[in-house]
Formats: structure tokens, C-alpha cells, sequence
């Protein structure tokens, strides 16, 4: 929530709002975007700064009222009951990259000096892409920058209209890892009130957007936003004469990310001016189970519950859609009367922002249940700020805590602003700044390893980022209005994280960084590991082969072990090779593994990881193997389970190429890289041959069976495409596999989304 703040201001100028209140219509209000364009590449795009607001608005005023309303009813001497002093804690986390972000010096370059920041940025497979206020940056996943700054209207050039002219701020930046696509949002409210959204054209950020201009009736406050299969989900703090209350909003996805005509769907969240507080769910790793609707978490009028709400996007016919309250729940008493936090002098005190969920509340599926976290800040004693984080589980009977706690180390500091985000193993990172009358203001994140999950506690030793070494004054107390954890979606495991702080003591000066974190025992890497078998269920004596795929979609070479986790009747951890894979590139090896004649008949759970040999995984392909009965003879014992006939080398005589296109070993055959991908429901691939041959492209799942046959005949020289329906299939992973008549193979992995 920005508000743009000339240095010659002397006084807040403050608009006298009246009491009306929010409507709350049982039928959603349905609107056609009131323009629509696609621009040109915006690294191409002259700079053309926009105009911005020259006033604060309701600051402190309008925050003030809602630091007040969330004060829950504690008795005196209350203790938080589920306060996490830190005792817990271990290994501490990695900072495995920190650069610089967008600066107070570059919003004065592109346009004003504004106070709080809007701290938020998100990571893509290449970029990371930074808005602050009213500029913007756009990094590689090396931190360095290839845009900016820019001013936010950059991303409008070309619409027309106020979206275009107009740089208010209030920005959102988000990577839509199902369509690989960037959307970024911000509202103008000099004439009329607009919500300006842009959706990236291709997977590069520095490239052409679709463009899209929403008026609403009164201005839409503080803007959040969340991706979901059937829609961008977003809620607004509405103010139409006063605060009004909040809306739940869908824009319509699939037709933004063409570039067609999109409508939007808005919702009343039931409640008026005593709700606060909600977001959107935004998601990360697979998708929803299919007829999820979007799903927004908050307060309604005290923090002494919860509510979920589901917004079902009717896009056939608008009108139909439906906001519907799915569950309320309570968490642990805890008291929001917090003041404000300290610096050192001459630092001012801070204001917490203690009635909002901090940005964002994510989402993940993963198959046995669903789960969101989220998280705000509370008073952990002593009138001391610490944060309160949840973790919300859905395993089919309804949203409601699975753990929750307050982390509030017995340091004497005070820690808010947090942002918080679950990786695909299950680990939870939380990020924010930490402050006292002793330090200046820092960035500094915990988590919780999966393995401690229902404890509510952060066993991840606290981790500086990045130390603050000067303090905020004169900049009417605020800090910051929301921070960004995100997820890697290269490797599913590693954390981006952003937020501001001082290098130097003074006002209207503030700095941003960006960093790459990961908990103990994540190797963090961009490595990626696809892998199909000839045959899951051998005879003894018999040699199986998997055909083995690895990714570096990192800017430097990786070194790199492969190995066999066996669990069964007998257990074995064999490795299998390694080597250096170069940068941007795909290697596919084909493994060999003999089957000793008197291995234990059975069923035996098979992983197949790279990574650092043996306890660092960076990425695994799990089978099923079933081994008949043995041969004559004694069974074997550990030892000689699974025999290797060669290990495999990826340093040697790489098949290496473009991850885009994956080169099919010792024949020149290329594998194009699949397109839509992810997909809903059709996707296709194209390949080219150097020579007429056989050809055989089949479709398997990561259990290694075949699932359909693209193409199996005799094909001639040059490029060909195939199609893959999977519109009868399971959503997920699969693996499409081209081999010619000389033996050579490609693979590339392709995702089915619902």
C-alpha cells in the first residue's frame, strides 16, 4: 500500500471519508476489461514515466482504526500459549545468493520518493522479477540485472488510458509456473479507480504483455493476488466514502494469457467495514484437485477466528458464479495489541500492520491433503512483536489447523512483516525483519523441516540475510506494507525472499535485497532428473536398464552423483556415476543394472536421485520393481543386490544441448521442447531427423509405464510433430521418450494441468 510522498511534503493530507458501507449483493458483479492491448517488448519500450500520486493517504489514520479493531479481549498477564522462544532450533539455514534490489534512488529516478515500500518480487525458471513502488527491476538467477528500472506504467506502455499514464503503485509480481507466464498488477486512482494487469506473452519478462484496464465504482485498496488454475484470484480493502470492507475478485486466466477480451467477477466478502484482513491463495507446485474454487482465508471481525471462503468462477455464464463460506476455525488466543518497533536513535518507531494477514497465503496440493500457510504479527510479551504463522490442512473433511505458533526468540528483539511459503518436500520458510532499541533493522529467516511438522515450532536456527546498518526516521513510522517469500520452481526446494532495510541512518532512503535461501540439508540446486525403466518386473539373473535424464537449467556446470535407494525385502543404496553436467544443458544416459540370480524375490521401492552423494537429493524418480522368485541357490544379502554393469558418466561425451530442445544421443535427432507446457489438456512436440529411420515416441508416466504411442514407424529426414492427448489422464509428471532404430533416445518432461 504505497502512498506516494514528495520530500517537500511537510504535513499529511488526509481525505474525509464518510461511513457508507458495503453492499452485500448475493449476485457477483460481473465486468468486461475496459481495455485490452498487447504491447510491443517492453526491454525494446521507451522509458515514459507516469504520472503519481503527490498526497499520503489515510496514514496513519486509516490504519490506526484496524490496529485498534484486532485487539482481541486478553487478561492480564497473559501468555501466548503456543510461543516458540527459539529452544527448539538446530542447524541454521544457507543464504546461497544476496544482491541488491530496487532502491528509494531508483523510484527517484523513475518518479518520485515514496514511502513504505511495497517490498514483493517473484522467481521464475530464469529471472527474478522485482517491483517496488513505482519501479521495477528484472534480474537472471544470478542477480544480474538485465531491465530496469523501470517505472510500474512500463508494463502499460501502449494501453492507453490512465493505466498507461498513471504510476500509482501498490504493485504485485507473480511467476504462473502452470503457463510459464509473469503477471504484474497495480491500481491508478486519478481518474476514476482501476486495477492496470498485465500478463506476460511468453516466458521471458523483458517481453511483449498482454495488457488489461478494470474500472471499479470505488478505489480498490491494497491489491493482492493469487494464481489458480481457472482464474488470477485477488481481494481489494475498498473505500467509497470511508472503508467499506473487502472484495473477493476473479479476472478471467485463460483469456488474459491469449490476450482475448477477459471479464472480471466481484464478490462482496460478507461482513462490511468489520472485515479486514483477507487474501487470496496463491498457488505453488500441482494443481488443485479439479472443481477446486479459489480460495480466500482472513478475519471477519475478530481475531478470534477464521474463515475460508471459496470464489467458483462460472466463465460460460458469470452470473452463476458463487461465494461460498467452506469452514471457520479458531487459533490459539494470542493478543494484537503491539506498539510500535524500536530502532536504534534516532530511529523512529515502527508501525506492525498487526490487523493483516501478511502477503501471501499459499497454497499446495499434495495429493493426500491440501495445505495453505499464512501469517501476522502479534505481541509475544512485553509488548515485544514476534509472528504468528499457521499452517491450515484440508485431508478431506474441511480446512482447519494442523499447527500453528509464535516466533518470538528470547533475544530481546522484535521480529515482523513476515512472509511465509511451503516447498515441495514440505519444509516451511519464514522471512521478515527483526529490529530492536540495539539493532538496526535486518532480514533474517527461520523454517521448519518437514520432519517436524505439527509442532508448531521452527527448528531452523534464525539466519541473517542481510544486516541493516542504519535506522528509518522521519518517514511517519511506516515500514514496509508487505514482504515476498516464494519458491523456486526450478528445483521445488529452495526459497526467494525479499524485503527492505537502511544502509545509512536517515529518511525516505530505503534499500531492498533479494536472496536465494535454502534449509539445512537442501542442496538447493537447479538440477532436474526424468528417468523411465525397460521393465519393472525382472526374472532373476536378468539385467534391467533405466533411461536416465538430467537437466541443468543453472547458468554455470553442475557436478553431480546418481545413485539407487532400494527398499524391500533387502535394502541398498548403490551409486550409479556422476559427473559435471554443463550449463543449459540435458544429458540422457542409459543405466544398466544386472539382477543377481538369487536376489530376495518381492516388491522393492526404488529412488533414483541425483545430487550430492548420498544425503543431499536434489531431485528423484521413484518405481515400483517386482522381482520373481529367485534362482537356485542362497539368497543374496545386501551386498550384492542390484549389480552395476557400467556407471553411468555425464561429463563424458555429453549429448548436451539447449534445454529447450533435448538432443538424442550419437544420432543428431532433436527433441523440440513440448508446446503448451505445462498443458491442460493437448500438448504438442515436434522433432527433427538427420536421416530416415524408425522412430518411436511414446508417453510414460513416473512409474515407467507406457501410457500412450505418439509415433512408431519409419519416418524421413527433417522435422515432424506429433500430438499428445491426454484429456483420459491423471493430471501430473509425465515423460515423452523418442528413440530411433539406431538405439539413440531423447526424453523431456512434460506436466498435465486440470
Amino acid at each position: 500500500m504505497h502512498r506516494s510522498l514528495p520530500l517537500v511534503l511537510a504535513a499529511l493530507l488526509v481525505p474525509v471519508w464518510g461511513t457508507a458501507a458495503l453492499a452485500q449483493d448475493a449476485a457477483p458483479l460481473v465486468v468486461s476489461a475496459s481495455r485490452v492491448n498487447t504491447s510491443a517488448p517492453i526491454r525494446d519500450l521507451p522509458i515514459r514515466p507516469g504520472s503519481h500520486r503527490s498526497v499520503v493517504y489515510a496514514i496513519p489514520n486509516k490504519f490506526h482504526k484496524f490496529d485498534q479493531q484486532s485487539v482481541p479481549d486478553v487478561p492480564a498477564g497473559f501468555v501466548d500459549p503456543v510461543l516458540d522462544t527459539g529452544a527448539a532450533e538446530s542447524g541454521g539455514g544457507s543464504v546461497l545468493l544476496s544482491f541488491e534490489g530496487v532502491s528509494e534512488d531508483d523510484n527517484a529516478a523513475v518518479a518520485s520518493v515514496v514511502v513504505p515500500p511495497d517490498a514483493n518480487g517473484d522467481v521464475g525458471p530464469n529471472h527474478y522479477v522485482q517491483w517496488v513502488n513505482l519501479a521495477a527491476k528484472i534480474f537472471d538467477k544470478d542477480g544480474n540485472l538485465l531491465l530496469g528500472p523501470v517505472p510500474g506504467n512500463h508494463f502499460f506502455q501502449g494501453l492507453g488510458g490512465q493505466c498507461e499514464t498513471r504510476n500509482d503503485g501498490d504493485p504485485v509480481t507473480l511467476y504462473d509456473h502452470l503457463a510459464d507466464r509473469w503477471v504484474v498488477m497495480q491500481f491508478q486512482i486519478s481518474v476514476g479507480n482501476d486495477l492496470c494487469v498485465a500478463v506476460s506473452a511468453t516466458p521471458d519478462p523483458t517481453g511483449a504483455y498482454h495488457q488489461y484496464e478494470f474500472s471499479f465504482a470505488q478505489f480498490p485498496d491494497y491489491p493482492k493476488m493469487g494464481v489458480w488454475p481457472d482464474g488470477y484470484y485477488a481481494t481489494t480493502r475498498v473505500f467509497g466514502g470511508g472503508f467499506t470492507g473487502q472484495q473477493a475478485i476473479a479476472f478471467e486466466r485463460e483469456a488474459m494469457l491469449d490476450g482475448d477480451p477477459a471479464q472480471m467477477i466481484i464478490f462482496n466478502i460478507p461482513g462490511g467495514s468489520s472485515v479486514d484482513g483477507f487474501l487470496p491463495a496463491d498457488l505453488d507446485g500441482p494443481p488443485p484437485p479439479p472443481g477446486t474454487p479459489g480460495l480466500f482465508v482472513g478475519s471477519p471481525s475478530t481475531p478470534a477466528s477464521f474463515k475460508v471462503y471459496g470464489l467458483h468462477a462460472d466463465w460460460t455464464t458469470p452470473a452463476n458464479s458463487t461465494f461460498t463460506l467452506l469452514d471457520t476455525f479458531t487459533p490459539a488466543p494470542y493478543d494484537g495489541s503491539i506498539g510500535s518497533i524500536p530502532q536504534p536513535s534516532p530511529g523512529e518507531g515502527l508501525a506492525t500492520l498487526s490487523f493483516a494477514i501478511m502477503h501471501r497465503v499459499q497454497y499446495r496440493n499434495f495429493g493426500s491433503h491440501q495445505t495453505m500457510v499464512l501469517n501476522h504479527t502479534v505481541d509475544a510479551g512485553g509488548d515485544r512483536a514476534g509472528i504468528r504463522w499457521y499452517e491450515l490442512r484440508d485431508t478431506g473433511s474441511g480446512w482447519g489447523i494442523h499447527q500453528q505458533g509464535t516466533y518470538a526468540p528470547s533475544d530481546g528483539h522484535e521480529r515482523w512483516m513476515g512472509s511465509i511459503a511451503m516447498n515441495g518436500n514440505g519444509d516451511i520458510a519464514l522471512g521478515y525483519s527483526v529490529s530492536s532499541g540495539t539493532l538496526f533493522p535486518s532480514i533474517r529467516f527461520t523454517g521448519q523441516t518437514a520432519d517436524q511438522s505439527g509442532t508448531g515450532v521452527m527448528n531452523v536456527a534464525e539466519t541473517e540475510i542481510h544486516a541493516g546498518t542504519g535506522a528509518q526516521f522521519g518517514s511517519f513510522g511506516r515500514w514496509g506494507d508487505y514482504s515476498m517469500i516464494s519458491v523456486d520452481p526450478s528445483d521445488d526446494t529452495s526459497f526467494w525472499y525479499t524485503t527492505e532495510y537502511y544502509q545509512t541512518t536517515s529518511s525516505f532512503n530505503f534499500r531492498t535485497r533479494i536472496a536465494k535461501v535454502a534449509l539445512p540439508g537442501v542442496v538447493g540446486c537447479e538440477q532436474t532428473l526424468a528417468a523411465t525403466l525397460d521393465d519393472d518386473t525382472p526374472a532373476p539373473g536378468q539385467t534391467i536398464t533405466f533411461a536416465v535424464t538430467v537437466t541443468n537449467n543453472a547458468a554455470s556446470p553442475a557436478p553431480l552423483d546418481l545413485w539407487l535407494v532400494a527398499d524391500g525385502p533387502v535394502d541398498r543404496t548403490v551409486r550409479l556415476g556422476g559427473g559435471t553436467v554443463p550449463a543449459g544443458a540435458t544429458v540422457t544416459r542409459n543405466v544398466p543394472l544386472r539382477i543377481p540370480g538369487n536376489t530376495p524375490s518381492g516388491t522393492y521401492a526404488l529412488d533414483l536421485n541425483i545430487g550430492d552423494y548420498p544425503d543431499d537429493v536434489c531431485d528423484t524418480a521413484a518405481f515400483t520393481l517386482n522381482v520373481s522368485a529367485p534362482l537356485a541357490g542362497t539368497p543374496s544379502d545386501a551386498s550384492a543386490l542390484f549389480e552395476v554393469v557400467e556407471a553411468a558418466d555425464f561429463s563424458a561425451g555429453e549429448a548436451a544441448g539447449p534445454v529447450a530442445a533435448s538432443a538424442a544421443a550419437g544420432s543428431g535427432a532433436v527433441l523440440e521442447a513440448a508446446h503448451p507446457n505445462p498443458f491442460f489438456a493437448a500438448t504438442t512436440l515436434a522433432f527433427t531427423l538427420p536421416e530416415a529411420t524408425e522412430v518411436t515416441v511414446g508417453v510414460f508416466d513416473m512409474l515407467g509405464r507406457r501410457v500412450a504411442v505418439l509415433q512408431d514407424g519409419y519416418l524421413g529426414a527433417g522435422r515432424h510433430a506429433v500430438a499428445f492427448d491426454a484429456s483420459r489422464l491423471p493430471s501430473g509428471p509425465y515423460l515423452v521418450r523418442l528413440v530411433t532404430a539406431g538405439g539413440a533416445a531423447a526424453t523431456q518432461r512434460v506436466t498435465l494441468v486440470r
